[in-house]
C-alpha cells in the first residue's frame, strides 16, 4: 500500500500548493481508521494521555515532512525522492531508538544502514 501511495503523492505533485495536496493525502489517511473505528463496536474506544501526545506531535511532523515532500517530488523523479526520505527515516530511525528507546544497533542492521546509504548514492548520481 506504501508504494503505491507514494505513486499517487508523485503523480499529484506539481498539480497544486504541497501544503493543500498534505491536507488531501492525511484527510484520506485519517478517514479510513476513522470509519474503521467507528464500525467497530466491538472495542473500548481509550488512549492515555502520553500516547495521545506523542501522536499529535508525530503527526505534525508527518505534516512537515509531508508539505516537503511534495515540494521535492514536483521537482525530482519519484525514484530518488522516495529513496533519499526512506533512507533519512532509517537513519533517524536508528539513532533516536538508540538514544530515547535504548535500542541496540546490531551489525546487522548496521550493514543494512551502509547499503542503503550505498543505494540512495547510486540512485542520486545518475
Amino acid at each position: 500500500m506504501w508504494g503505491v501511495a507514494d505513486i499517487l503523492r508523485k503523480m499529484s505533485a506539481g498539480h497544486g500548493d504541497s501544503k493543500v495536496l498534505t491536507i488531501m493525502f492525511n484527510l484520506g489517511a485519517t478517514l479510513i481508521p476513522l470509519i474503521w473505528l467507528i464500525l467497530d463496536k466491538s472495542k473500548k474506544v481509550n488512549a492515555d494521555m502520553s500516547a495521545v501526545a506523542f501522536n499529535i506531535i508525530g503527526g505534525g511532523l508527518v505534516g512537515v515532512g509531508g508539505v516537503l515532500l511534495y515540494s521535492l517530488l514536483a521537482k525530482n523523479s519519484a525514484s530518488i525522492t522516495f529513496g533519499l526520505v526512506r533512507t533519512v527515516t532509517l537513519i533517524t530511525v536508528l539513532v533516536l531508538s538508540v538514544v530515547f528507546l535504548s535500542d541496540k544497533i546490531t551489525l546487522k542492521a548496521g550493514a543494512g544502514l551502509v547499503l542503503s546509504l550505498a543505494g540512495v548514492y547510486l540512485l542520486a548520481s545518475r
